[in-house]
């Protein structure tokens, strides 16, 4: 192990060591102030925990070249650990993460299976762009959680204390993701680009923001919680959006519902004072509903019309070169090609 030379103890509370090329840690276990230390985009290939400030609470070794070079066993003062935008295959050789840990960062890690025996003290938890498939073991009183970006097909129940839950661009089915009831104090619950193809009839009350964008989801019934402020449902298949409203008008929420099927105006909602705003373009409405049908019917006949068209003249021009081959044998492979309108 190759380490460079001390560096004097300071009153400092942090230490910067990022984009410093290093190659390897440098020992500040003698830094007894130091609480939040910065080694991001750097060379390291492994860490010690000896070489921490004995009261290191902040670490961020982001984007650097860590594979299984993580220690086994982490020092319990450490209350955020960020470890982004490394080459880790997994975490299973972790026998104990700090028991103070309040917030895990592993996105764009190579890790397939969440990390296992995390502290229940943990409350943040990202796991974005990864290659995970399941999502396992959760900390008993985690708050937030991210992992968007992966294919995760499977979830265990989630913990009660979730107040935001981002786990978009997944391969989630309903029932995976709607199996057990929803977190009572969830605010933010993000879903898009999903496989959902129906919802729960109803969400927590104190939901804000519900994005179920880019799924295949026909019909909208679910009961609209009164602290909603952004409902997002672009690019479904929804041909029926009739929700159960609030007792109290939602004239701070917002509708977002492009690129569905309904025909219907849903500005109207507007126009009473239901929702604050509605954004409904590339849908069907009634009038162009109709427009696009007779377009529809035109076109179609236009095209058996032609279709008939060149079957008729393909088959007019085979029937001549026969009647002349039968004439006058000396013909055969003489006449020119037919055109390419009459062979599509």
């Amino acid at each position: 192990m190759s380490v460079v030379q001390s560096i004097p103890d300071t009153t400092d509370t942090t230490y910067y060591g990022r984009r410093t090329g290093l190659i390897d840690q440098p020992d500040l276990s003698m830094h007894t102030n130091l609480r939040t230390v910065y080694f991001q985009q750097n060379d390291l290939f492994q860490v010690f925990t000896e070489l921490f400030p004995p009261q290191l609470q902040h670490l961020n070794i982001s984007s650097n070249r860590l594979t299984t070079g993580l220690p086994l066993i982490w020092q319990d003062s450490i209350q955020t650990l960020n470890l982004d935008h490394n080459s880790i295959p997994h975490t299973e050789f972790v026998e104990h993460w700090p028991s103070g840990l309040r917030e895990l960062s592993m996105d764009d890690t190579s890790i397939k299976v969440s990390p296992e025996n995390l502290p229940i003290t943990m409350e943040t938890l990202s796991l974005s762009g990864c290659n995970i498939h399941t999502l396992g073991y959760l900390p008993l009183f985690l708050r937030k959680l991210k992992a968007n970006y992966n294919f995760i097909r499977k979830l265990k129940k989630l913990p009660h204390t979730l107040f935001y839950i981002q786990l978009g661009q997944n391969q989630l089915r309903s029932s995976a993701i709607f199996k057990y009831s929803l977190p009572p104090n969830l605010r933010v619950l993000q879903l898009d680009c999903n496989e959902l193809t129906w919802i729960p009839s109803s969400w927590p009350d104190t939901l804000e923001t519900l994005n179920l964008s880019n799924n295949h989801i026909t019909t909208f019934r679910s009961k609209l919680p009164a602290s909603l402020k952004m409902l997002l449902l672009n690019n479904n298949r929804i041909t029926e959006f009739q929700p159960g409203w609030p007792t109290t008008r939602l004239q701070q929420c917002s509708l977002y519902i492009r690129n569905n099927c309904i025909t219907e105006n849903l500005l109207e909602y507007v126009r009473q004072g239901t929702l604050m705003s509605v954004y409904q373009d590339a849908n069907w409405n009634k009038m162009t509903h109709h427009v696009y049908a007779k377009m529809i019917q035109y076109t179609f006949l236009k095209y058996t019309l032609r279709r008939g068209i060149r079957t008729w003249a393909r088959i007019n021009k085979i029937y001549q070169e026969l009647l002349e081959v039968s004439m006058h044998p000396t013909r055969i492979g003489q006449f020119e090609p037919l055109p390419d309108w009459c062979a599509k």
